[in-house]
């Protein structure tokens, strides 16, 4: 792959399109009338595998759906930094690359819209996740096209306010569907250092012209997501 794609090599991706390459997903599977979430998050303390925006950081026996390559013009938010560090006795197979695991200060940061969400408290009797969007002060819509990596380790602690959920727009696609990045805040940020995320999922909102453009039109904000 390294050979095929110009570039960094950035914890099971690549410097080169990383920024659609975050948008991977894992969809749950369906049997006998309900959907089941086999994918793990291994215990970043004991089991570090890799940072929450690398498929790498979860295991997934269903695997994973990649995200639709697009330019980094035609998302609504760009990568600003990666940084990663090898850890020693990654293979080496190219003079001046080193693959495979990182280090645990592994983090990107991106310059994006962030708007709150909330994942619902309820889930339907098929298994299926939501999410409630505070779209103006007065109106919520209740959204199901909801992709937690880790639904059944991590839903929990992302339910309601407390769970400190957002999303960041990142395109439209063919279906009029406002992909989206989902993170949960990890550390607010101060007068000298940025807010720090970890990603959780995707989302796909119906997109609505009276309020999808100011989601995407809105003031961005540099993060760090690890």
């Amino acid at each position: 792959m390294s050979r095929q794609i110009p570039g960094v090599y950035v914890a099971g991706m690549w410097e080169k399109y990383l920024a659609s390459q975050l948008l991977w997903r894992v969809d749950p599977v369906y049997e006998n009338g309900h959907f089941k979430h086999p994918s793990q998050r291994p215990n970043p303390k004991k089991d570090y595998q890799a940072p929450s925006f690398s498929w790498a950081a979860i295991k997934a026996p269903q695997g994973i759906k990649c995200g639709e390559t697009r330019r980094e013009e035609e998302l609504f938010f760009t990568v600003q930094k990666i940084h990663t560090t090898p850890l020693p006795g990654s293979t080496t197979l190219l003079p001046g690359r080193q693959f495979g695991g990182v280090k645990e200060d592994c983090y990107i940061e991106l310059l994006c819209c962030l708007n709150r969400i909330e994942i619902s408290k309820v889930v339907s009797p098929a298994g299926q996740y939501s999410a409630s969007l505070q779209l103006h002060d007065d109106f919520v819509e209740l959204v199901h096209n909801l992709y937690l990596d880790t639904p059944e380790d991590d839903f929990y602690g992302l339910v309601g306010r407390v769970g400190n959920t957002f999303c960041v727009p990142a395109y439209e696609d063919a279906n009029n569907f406002l992909i989206c990045l989902i993170l949960q805040l990890v550390k607010g940020g101060t007068t000298r250092d940025i807010s720090v995320y970890r990603r959780v999922g995707v989302i796909g909102v119906p997109w609505k012209d009276s309020y999808d453009l100011a989601w995407v039109l809105g003031p961005k904000q540099r993060i760090r997501v690890v």
